[in-house]
């Protein structure tokens, strides 16, 4: 069941990406490059299935018109939609971890991971102390360093100036911590089916909001061409576009739909991220007091070992 809505949200991606182009062609340049294909891939099958539904009439038997091409076209599109969706979730992803890009679709003034912890290094996070407490930041590295991360989160971020440890040093510290705990809570498959899910969903939104914010700089850009070009040829407008003119008084609908859906999955891939960290660091928080809880076995008693014994 969730490889079938992992598969579902990946074609709702590719899906969107072909909207997408389809609503910009249209309500831009009056163009329909995908209908176009349809009805282009229909009348190839339409050509080619001519002689089966020849035979089918003289034989006597009852044909449904279209359903060959129809069945076909249905097919193409939606391979189409799934390696669009895949390309864009793994193109996605690499964008988010990467950082020489002068133009952010996805603002963030902090790490999400950070942030989880200990916010905006004002306060740390009722669960950023709970894993300072039971010496979580002493599992990686046991360092100096991050001993005195652990210390200064554990004092609620107030100290000395020789305690602080500094934002770059706190910031490595967690998301060092970050992939332990994940890995800790992958090796359960219970977790592991749940964070998952939670994966799929914050791919789904990125791609998401990915697309909206480049289809805005696209709509923005292919607009300004077309008022340019519009003012420079207003004394040439021909009968013909009277209709480009109907559909340019829509555009106004397009960006305001396209910022809407950039709004709404810029939220979605906040709450999303937010989610996946206090998951992956509660996992490992919830490991810890268990295993100090338990109850500490005896050691064992050493046999003496009688003087002059072989």
């Amino acid at each position: 069941m969730d490889f079938v809505k992992e598969l579902g949200l990946t074609l709702l991606a590719g899906a969107f990406a072909m909207l997408g182009i389809e609503v910009i062609a249209h309500f831009f340049l009056n163009k329909n490059p995908f209908t176009l294909l349809a009805q282009r891939l229909s009348s190839a099958v339409n050509e080619v299935s001519g002689s089966d539904a020849a035979a089918a009439q003289s034989a006597g038997r009852r044909t449904v018109k279209g359903e060959k091409d129809q069945t076909f076209t249905v097919v193409v599109f939606v391979l189409i939609a799934f390696a669009a969706g895949i390309f864009l979730e793994d193109l996605s992803l690499k964008y988010v971890d990467s950082d020489p890009y002068y133009i952010k679709a996805l603002p963030r003034t902090t790490d999400d991971r950070v942030l989880a912890l200990v916010g905006d290094f004002e306060k740390p996070t009722p669960l950023g102390r709970d894993l300072a407490e039971n010496n979580a930041f002493a599992i990686h590295k046991g360092s100096g360093v991050d001993l005195k991360v652990q210390k200064w989160i554990a004092q609620d971020l107030r100290g000395t100036p020789e305690e602080d440890p500094g934002q770059d040093e706190i910031r490595k510290s967690i998301v060092d911590l970050y992939f332990i705990a994940k890995n800790t809570a992958y090796s359960h498959p219970q977790y592991y089916d749940e964070l998952r899910r939670i994966q799929a969903r914050y791919e789904f939104a990125t791609s998401l909001s990915l697309l909206s914010f480049t289809y805005l700089v696209l709509a923005f850009c292919v607009g300004i061409f077309l008022f340019v070009k519009r003012f420079l040829s207003r004394k040439k407008e021909q009968p013909s576009d009277v209709r480009l003119r109907q559909l340019h008084r829509k555009i106004p609908f397009v960006f305001a739909a396209l910022l809407v859906v950039y709004l709404l999955s810029l939220a979605a891939v906040a709450r999303e991220a937010n989610t996946f960290n206090k998951r992956v660091f509660g996992y490992l928080s919830t490991t810890l007091i268990a295993t100090q809880r338990l109850p500490q076995r005896p050691s064992p008693t050493p046999t003496p070992t009688l003087v002059g014994a072989p």
